[in-house]
């Protein structure tokens, strides 16, 4: 009888190290930014309205986005039954999904499951995207979809049988539409990139199959054809010429939004790499030395398909940080396959430092936990009564005794963690091991007590608040210019807004009914004169986002 197979410890750990970054972190925090409250408005409306064809908000067309991230945000929030703590687990599995994808990848390259655990490790630990993947994002999200469709094309060249080759391709296929579905036709050309680069540096021409790729390219820029058609048909045709050119071409070669100078990626990408970007210069050094040895053209695969994309994106007249959010797993596989080879520290250092650093890393952990187990188990009786909308509060405090177990849980996560630790016999091993961990229960330990704790000053929620305890509902609620972000929509739970121009605020004003203004204080002292500001009077105002919102109704 065939035995059951057990989970290896790299699994463990690293699903482990995923928990500590993101389980507290589902709960930590309302959104704090203009796109999480966009995209969650957007998912939100698309789930209370039915609008599953075509994205809306403020009961108006979405155009910047197309819809399968929304699509599995509703999905998942008919199962927890609250959009922010959907929106926020839909991005945390993504990211585990991108983990265990890079302990594949390590596997696949190296032969070596350790390698691709602490690869998917410091990826989920670089400082950008355990920042992104704690907020409701596309980025994490296309980070999964463009990985996956990157390996399943690497199997799809290297494996011997038409049937394997057959349904990897069809995997490619289907990554590379629903990568097009998330963040346009820019899906194709990341994975192919980074599949090109990496394949025929790895494996030369056998490394890369031209029919898997155009095969993928094809039917996913099919599918993705095919949604903009029937949503135009739903929309409108200036739908799909929206969607297709000035989304695509329109942010490639003159951007309306981002325009960045070619060096702007080169100039910011060391500060999202902290922690470990200490360990990159051996890393690439420890690399080159080893190209000939094995792993060697893999290791500097990964380094091709980092620099392809880098190089790629800084040709586009758009650019964003997030955009470069797809090397993030190379880059950790590359670091990881760095350590393996045991040059990130210079040969001189007494090897008794080497062994004993780790090894006090490795002692403070349980203190660390314990710490986590307390902050946690406080966490009821924290003034988080404005912190997080009720039905997150309710499904985090209002769990029968659900705070103790769950902070006793963390407690033997990084007991366990020790112990794993220990197991290693490499000194930069067992660093590296203790260092992720580390940095994964500070994470933990900073969403569970200084996250809610900031919460209600990044929150746009007090203006919800104010606008349902003193606006009566007869009375009428616009937005000055372009208010889109869905702030009041996803708070006060509505489906949209009127928006208004300034010069228009005299016309609606003489119409009988009160009238209430939503605007920044910077568009209402420029754009509104008098006499049309003269009819009105401040009621409240809040500093949001780094700019003053301000709430005026007529007197």
């Amino acid at each position: 009888m065939n035995q059951p197979r057990r989970a290896s410890p790299e699994l463990i750990a690293l699903v482990a190290l995923w928990a500590l970054l993101h389980i507290p972190a589902l709960f930590s925090h309302q959104p704090w930014h203009f796109d999480e409250l966009r995209y969650l408005e957007v998912a939100r409306q698309m789930g209370e309205y039915g609008n599953w064809l075509v994205p809306h908000i403020n009961a108006e067309v979405y155009t910047e986005k197309p819809p399968f991230f929304f699509w599995c945000v509703v999905i998942v929030q008919r199962v927890v039954r609250d959009y922010l703590i959907a929106g926020h687990l839909t991005v945390a599995l993504a990211l585990l999904a991108s983990a265990l994808l890079s302990m594949h990848l390590g596997r696949l390259l190296f032969g070596s499951a350790r390698v691709g655990a602490f690869g998917g490790g410091l990826m989920l630990t670089f400082f950008f995207v355990h920042d992104i993947g704690t907020r409701v994002l596309l980025d994490p999200f296309f980070i999964a979809l463009t990985t996956a469709g990157t390996v399943a094309l690497l199997h799809a060249a290297i494996t011997e049988t038409w049937r394997r080759r057959l349904g990897w391709t069809a995997l490619a296929a289907l990554a590379t539409a629903a990568s097009c579905m998330t963040k346009g036709p820019v899906g194709i050309a990341v994975i192919a990139i980074a599949a090109v680069a990496l394949g025929v540096v790895w494996r030369g021409r056998k490394g890369i199959s031209v029919v898997a790729l155009l095969t993928a390219a094809a039917v996913g820029g099919a599918l993705t054809l095919l949604w903009v058609y029937l949503a135009a048909l739903e929309a409108g045709w200036w739908y799909f010429e929206r969607m297709v050119f000035r989304q695509t071409v329109g942010r490639a070669v003159q951007s309306w939004a981002h325009q960045k100078p070619w060096w702007m990626y080169i100039a910011n990408l060391p500060r999202m790499l902290l922690p470990w970007i200490v360990l990159l210069p051996a890393a690439i050094w420890g690399a080159w030395r080893a190209r000939r040895a094995h792993g060697g053209r893999a290791g500097l695969g990964l380094s091709a398909w980092v620099v392809a994309t880098i190089v790629f994106f800084s040709f586009m007249s758009g650019k964003r940080m997030g955009y470069l959010a797809p090397i993030y797993p190379a880059l950790g596989l590359f670091i990881a396959w760095g350590v393996s080879r045991h040059v990130l520290l210079p040969a001189n250092l007494p090897r008794k430092l080497l062994a004993d650093v780790p090894r006090l890393v490795v002692t403070a952990l349980p203190f660390v936990g314990a710490l986590l187990a307390l902050a946690l188990a406080m966490l009821p009786w924290l003034p988080l009564e404005n912190s997080m909308p009720g039905d997150s509060q309710a499904a985090w405090i209002a769990l029968p005794g659900a705070t103790t177990p769950i902070a006793a849980g963390f407690a033997v996560l990084l007991a366990g963690a020790g112990g794993y630790i220990s197991r290693l016999h490499e000194p930069v091993e067992r660093a590296l091991c203790a260092g992720l961990f580390t940095v994964a229960a500070l994470a933990a330990l900073a969403h569970a007590t200084l996250y809610p704790a900031f919460d209600r000053q990044y929150t746009a929620e007090p203006l919800a608040q104010y606008l349902r305890a003193n606006k009566p509902d007869d009375e009428t609620m616009v937005f000055l210019n372009d208010h889109k972000d869905g702030r009041f929509n996803y708070y006060l739970n509505v489906r949209g807004h009127e928006v208004l121009r300034a010069r228009e605020l005299d016309e609606r004003a003489d119409q009988p009914g009160r009238l209430w203004v939503a605007a920044y204080s910077k568009q209402w002292k420029d754009d509104v004169k008098p006499p049309a500001r003269d009819r009105f009077e401040l009621k409240f105002e809040y500093q949001w986002a780094g700019s003053t919102v301000q709430i005026w109704a007529e007197k």
